[in-house]
């Protein structure tokens, strides 16, 4: 991790003074409690004067970082009971400005104006330079954090393909996704978006080569089929008939012109349309190996469709009965019945395929669906709840102000497991 003001470098000192910055810099304006930050530097390796070390790094950033303040203002790092904050502009860390850019890409996207979501997508990306927070991957909270990111990086990506797809731009896109696509071969919306720009930049054997690797690559590792989607792409591709536009079904592809768009479900939000209720059920599907040792969980906050609404086509094959258990489950939830739905098998059945179907209906529902995954072993060393203290702390960043409400009676509850968070 590096800090830069007017163009020099900020010298930051030892990894581990990077480190609480790093810290501080996840909870961009909102108080960390010293004990959070003494837990989660040196856990069981604490100093016997951790307070007064703590403080001595603590002085040695804010000395570090002075210059950003600028003339005449408080220092960006300052003490507030119970912690520490640090309080810098969005724009000036470029992770939030991804972000920023990313949400405003994704919806222009959305509303039909591939050029300037292309435009902004591109300026995401371009913030990138390595893998974030890739030197603390040693501290669970900041390796939490490098992940989603990446993760957004990835769908910013396959976004920014989608436009310049629709932009006629097909050997920028196969440029930009053939290394990404060879590092993970399992995001077969990537892996479409590739396929439609090699069959139209007149490389059709590869795009068809493309497809034959990655489904040789989901069954050998998942044991399953690619999606319908992917499926129907390849037909496509086999008829000749994939045109200038991406034919219907491809992954996260646009509708063809002349084609009318299909209906969306009730709760989303369209010109002209009631815009979404503030509160939003949610429901938690965790994964479970049969041996225990590995946990992975999806809590997705999103509109859900009444029992009574027509079934979204499965894309899933061979575990039909188990999604719709999930889904009858999702519209339990809509009703204001929480659930928590664990999927539960042999390694290399399938597990995390059906939730990843299951997150695709959803974003069925709304493409701007948040899924929040964590992850935990057993064994000495794991903390307490980990599994749902890395959820909490997801959704208390996606929906600062839902989360802060929610919490609010049950503070004697959380204190003890989620202190960054109830102090916010």
């Amino acid at each position: 991790m590096s800090a830069r003001y007017q163009c020099r470098d900020v010298p930051l000192g030892p990894p581990r003074r990077r480190a609480l910055l790093a810290l501080l810099l996840i909870r961009l304006g909102r108080v960390v409690p010293t004990t959070v930050l003494i837990e989660e530097l040196w856990r069981d390796a604490r100093p016997q004067q951790a307070v007064a070390t703590l403080q001595s790094h603590i002085s040695h950033l804010r000395r570090a970082l002075a210059p950003a303040a600028g003339p005449g203002r408080s220092a960006i790092l300052r003490h507030q009971a119970p912690g520490y904050v640090l309080e810098l502009a969005s724009d000036q860390v470029d992770a939030y400005r991804f972000e920023q850019l990313f949400s405003t890409g994704r919806r222009l996207l959305a509303g039909r104006n591939p050029l300037a979501a292309r435009e902004h997508l591109t300026r995401a990306l371009t913030l990138w330079h390595g893998s974030p927070y890739a030197e603390f991957l040693t501290h669970p909270s900041l390796a939490d954090e490098s992940t989603r990111l990446e993760q957004m990086r990835l769908t910013a990506l396959e976004s920014s393909a989608e436009a310049g797809l629709l932009l006629g731009r097909t050997a920028e896109v196969v440029a930009e996704l053939e290394r990404e696509v060879r590092q993970h071969p399992a995001r077969e919306r990537m892996v479409g978006h590739l396929m439609t720009a090699l069959f139209r930049s007149g490389r059709q054997a590869e795009a068809l080569k493309m497809y034959e690797c990655t489904r040789s690559y989901l069954v050998e590792e998942f044991g399953v089929d690619t999606s319908a989607d992917l499926q129907q792409l390849h037909t496509a591709l086999l008829r000749q008939e994939l045109g200038s536009q991406c034919a219907p079904g491809v992954p996260g592809g646009p509708v063809p012109p002349g084609a009318a768009a299909a209906p969306r479900q009730a709760g989303t939000t369209m010109s002209g349309t009631a815009p979404r209720p503030p509160a939003e059920p949610a429901v938690c599907v965790e994964e479970v190996s049969d041996d225990r040792k590995h946990r992975q969980s999806d809590r997705s906050t999103v509109p859900l469709p009444s029992p009574n609404e027509p079934a979204v086509s499965p894309r899933l094959i061979g575990r039909e009965r188990e999604l719709n258990l999930l889904v009858a489950a999702m519209a339990g939830t809509a009703a204001g019945r929480g659930h928590l739905a664990c999927v539960l098998g042999f390694s290399g059945l399938g597990k995390t395929h059906l939730v990843m179907e299951l997150v695709q209906r959803l974003r069925a529902l709304d493409e701007n669906i948040e899924t929040i995954r964590s992850s935990s072993f057993s064994g000495e060393g794991v903390p307490p709840y980990w599994l749902w203290t890395q959820v909490l702390r997801r959704l208390s960043a996606a929906r600062p102000e839902a989360f802060r409400a929610a919490a609010a009676p049950f503070g004697a509850l959380l204190t003890p497991l989620l202190l960054s968070l109830i102090h916010i």
